[in-house]
Formats: C-alpha cells, structure tokens, sequence
C-alpha cells in the first residue's frame, strides 16, 4: 500500500509508530507509579481510619464506592439455545475461577493539613483485571479485561459545609455529633482505555460457516470511554451506616491508527452511549449473627445502552432483541476484623460482560471471596 505523507514529508505510518511506542513508555511510567501507590496507599489508609473529620470519612466513602474485586467460582448459562456453540477453550465444559482485581490508587488527595478544598479532591491511577478459567481441557483462561485511566472524584456539596466554594479553610477538624446524620454529593470523571489485548480479526463460524458470532478465543476487542456519575451518599453517624445512590452516563470512542482505537465491528452493536444507576448500602456494624463484628454491604448495579445498534446480532436460535439493559447483585459479608477479605454473592444477567462476549446473553451467579486493597471501615466507626 501507498504511504501517505503529511505536511513535509512525515510518514503517517512511522509517526502512529512513534506513538505507539510513548504510549508503552507512559503505560510503564503509569505501572511504576502503581508500584508506589501500594505503598502510600497503605500509609495512608493508616491515617484515614483516625482522621474522624467530617472530610476523612467523605474520602473513606469514596473507597466504599470503588470497584468491586473478587475471586469466585462462577455458574453461568445462556438464556436460550445459543447460534453457533462454545468451542473447545471457551467455556465449553463451565467456568473454574472468575477473578476481578478492580483498583483505584490515589496519587492526589488533600490530608488534614491541606486547604478543605484540596480535602473534597481524590485523582486516581485505575486498574482492572478480570478473568475466568474454564473447565475444558487444560484449563485455559479466555481473554482478559483489562481498563486502565485516570479517575477524579470531587465532593460538590455536603449537608455541613454546604456548597464547595464556601469551604476554603485549612486544617479543618469538624466532626459529626454521635447521633448526626450527614449527606454530601461527589461528581466522579473517569477516562479508561478498555481492551482485551488480541490481534487483529473479531468474528468465528460455525462448522459449516452459516452462521458467525464473536470470536470469544483470539477476537480483538477495544473502546474508550468517558463516564460521569453523580453520587448521593446519606451516612448515619449513630449507626455507622452509609447509603449511596448513583446516576451515570457514559461514552464510548476512539481514534483510528493510533492504541485508542474504537474497534470497527462494535459499531452499531457494542454500544456507545450508556446511562446507569446504582445502589450501594453498608449496615454498620452488626454483632448478633457471628462472634466477630461484620458488616453487610448490598450494590445493585443497572446500566442500559441508549444509542443505535442496528447491527448487533445477540449468539441466539431465533432471537434478534438488542439487549441493552444489563444487571448485578452484589451481597458482600465483610468481616471487621478481617484485613482484606470478606465473603461474596454476586446474581448478574444480561450481555457477557467480558469484553468480546457480548453477544453472549447469559445469566450467572457466583460465590467466592472479595478484596479490599483499601479496606472500607463503617462510618464514623473507630476500632476499639
């Protein structure tokens, strides 16, 4: 093919070349920062557990909003008899293991000797990883998810200080009442690259090539995508509670040549306009059930695609729906005197949310184990 030139004589081709290869060197700088993020995080989450200030337990909620990370063993079925079938490597005898390790490490978040401005602020390195393992031979792994970005969560309004730009002070040390209830507004941005790292081709066939689905195996899958969610959180301070209700609107992109590509055969079927709502409740903590201190956690998740899929042809006999809600159910036990770990149900049903398999209509369950990097301890809740 015919090299095209730009304006004096750079190659298009070598100049996305060059480009390709930052892109690597800021995804390196971007893993080692990570590497330091562990660490400071650790630290930090130290101090936020003492830190009993109306601005430390807004930035420990927005740890009980993050991501959740799990590993499971995972039942799923289809929701009706599928066109062309799992080949051998896909799933075909059920699923092993489904593990999600779903990160956000701050790199900016302002400490009680900051302006009560920089306290309202929270910017993000993210990460996420999800994979399952199959039961067919040898065990294999179908391709992963992987996002990673840059998220920034600010608290616009909360029901003491009230609007942001009537907060400016330094050092400030307001803390509840013991029976106060408290109710603040977060505007979370998120910018995340989510691919599944395969080359270049995205359809199979069946046996006979009459029929062809998403190649769940070795099909490309990529998009970018800009998502904003406006949080409503009521925290009760008598029973530690903490209740978050979430509006989202999110879409989806890219730019041809270049790492950012949105892939071509998602047009019109993947979907790049969504909108969502969640709901995310913690208990506080409860004693009665178990000898220890644990808390309930419940999230509902909606999300329902808005925009044109014309092209989108769901793997099923008969069946020509777009599908474009899907739903989560998460039940978490979290342990209080557990460091990282707590038990976890997880009812999801709708479009494959790995990546590719979204023309994979399916329902599932799950039960397993969650991970907390940063722990999440009830509000306004001190360890004795």
């Amino acid at each position: 093919m015919r090299l095209k030139r730009i304006s004096k004589g750079i190659h298009f081709p070598k100049f996305i070349a060059i480009l390709n290869k930052l892109g690597l060197l800021v995804l390196l700088l971007l893993l080692l920062q990570t590497v330091e993020c562990f660490s400071q995080n650790a630290l930090y989450n130290q101090h936020l557990i003492r830190d009993a200030s109306i601005y430390g337990e807004m930035q420990r909620a927005w740890i009980s909003q993050d991501g959740m990370s799990y590993a499971t063993f995972p039942y799923s079925e289809s929701i009706g008899e599928r066109r062309v079938d799992y080949k051998e490597g896909e799933g075909r005898s059920g699923y092993l293991v489904e593990a999600n390790l779903d990160l956000r490490f701050p790199i900016l978040m302002g400490r009680p000797s900051r302006s009560s401005f920089k306290r309202r602020q929270r910017v993000t390195i993210d990460y996420r990883a999800n994979f399952r393992m199959t039961a067919d031979s040898s065990k294999p792994l179908v391709p992963w998810s992987n996002y990673i970005g840059l998220g920034y969560d600010f608290a616009i309004y909360d029901s003491k200080k009230r609007w942001f730009w009537n907060d400016n002070g330094r050092g400030d040390t307001t803390k509840l009442k013991p029976n106060e209830k408290f109710q603040f507004f977060t505007l979370t941005s998120l910018i995340h690259h989510y691919s599944n790292g395969q080359p270049l081709g995205f359809y199979t066939y069946s046996n006979d090539s009459t029929e062809k689905r998403n190649d769940y195996i070795s099909g490309d899958f990529s998009t970018n995508y800009l998502k904003f969610i406006l949080k409503w959180s009521f925290a009760n301070n008598e029973k530690h509670r903490l209740s978050t209700i979430g509006l989202s609107y999110r879409m989806d992109g890219g730019f041809d040549n270049t790492p950012l590509v949105f892939t071509k055969e998602q047009e019109k079927s993947y979907g790049r306009k969504r909108v969502g709502l969640h709901f995310d409740y913690y208990t506080g903590p409860i004693t009665r059930m178990f000898r220890a201190d644990q808390e309930w956690h419940f999230r509902t998740e909606l999300t329902y695609i808005t925009d044109n899929l014309d092209l989108f042809d769901p793997n099923l006999i008969e069946e020509r729906d777009d599908y474009r809600l899907m739903f989560h159910q998460f039940i978490e036990v979290r342990p209080l005197n557990h460091r990282t770990v707590g038990y976890l149900f997880h009812f999801y049903a709708g479009r494959d949310y790995m990546n590719i398999r979204y023309d994979d209509i399916i329902w599932m369950v799950q039960f397993g184990i969650s991970l907390s990097v940063d722990k999440y301890y009830p509000f306004g809740w001190q360890n004795e």
